[in-house]
């Protein structure tokens, strides 16, 4: 059995992230109220429940906008961080080595990300990112073994798979993306590329996928499970 990895970021991340309460995904910004957020219909498709293609109101827009609420933000630095709504944030690099490894252009709807403040000015020191919303799945190449499932926390109905795996090892392929809820903002990767994720990323938040039953029932527990803790993966 070929192990797996998964990346997962909390509300709080390393260096660089930022926190997700200190953000505003939006698909407009106006720097005379860069707080307002527009309707925003394309957060009523999923993929998963409405096919593919959406309907042209609720297509994926070409341009997006992280927006830091902070009054003195700092420069922002990361490679992938999953949003909601089937969207991820990943950065030109990391999106390159996606397209490589498995995920290519077929799975995802792509808009230009801009990461700014409140001003407007760019966070990043001009490099290039993008947001994805996925549209295909992965589920099919694995088995769950729900005999083992575990129960997500605060989430009705709701589990996670302590001992899923592969069942069918697609050729050329190492990175996954499936469509269960608890999994819908991380990323799955095989052993075969996970040196590769730890050397190249910035300070990428990787756990094996057995262990991350524990990390996602207590991500919000700071006390019982901090930033920097025994079960991130590291080189």
């Amino acid at each position: 059995m070929t192990d797996l990895f998964i990346w997962f970021n909390r509300t709080q991340g390393p260096e660089g992230h930022f926190q997700l309460d200190d953000v505003i995904f939006t698909s407009s910004f106006d720097s005379k109220k860069p707080k307002f957020v527009a309707e925003q219909p394309w957060k009523m498709y999923d993929a998963s429940i409405h096919g593919f293609p959406p309907e042209d109101k609720k297509r994926f827009p070409s341009k997006m906008y992280l927006v830091s609420t902070k009054n003195k933000p700092s420069i922002i630095k990361f490679d992938f961080y999953g949003m909601n709504n089937l969207a991820v944030l990943v950065s030109s690099k990391f999106l390159t080595f996606l397209n490589n490894k498995g995920i290519d252009e077929n799975y995802y709807e792509i808009a230009e990300l801009s990461i700014i403040d409140l001003k407007g000015n760019d966070l990043t020191n001009n490099e290039i990112y993008y947001a994805l919303r996925f549209v295909r799945f992965d589920d099919q190449f694995f088995d769950f073994n729900m005999e083992t499932k575990k129960r997500a926390a605060g989430l009705k109905n709701f589990f996670l798979f302590p001992d899923m795996k592969l069942n069918t090892y697609p050729e050329n392929k190492n990175i996954f993306y499936i469509n269960s809820l608890c999994y819908r903002n991380s990323i799955i990767f095989t052993k075969d590329v996970v040196k590769e994720v730890l050397s190249n990323f910035h300070l990428p938040q990787v756990y094996n996928v057995k262990d991350f039953p524990f990390v996602f029932n207590n991500q919000y527990k700071w006390d019982i499970l901090p930033l920097n803790n025994e079960y991130l993966v590291t080189v």
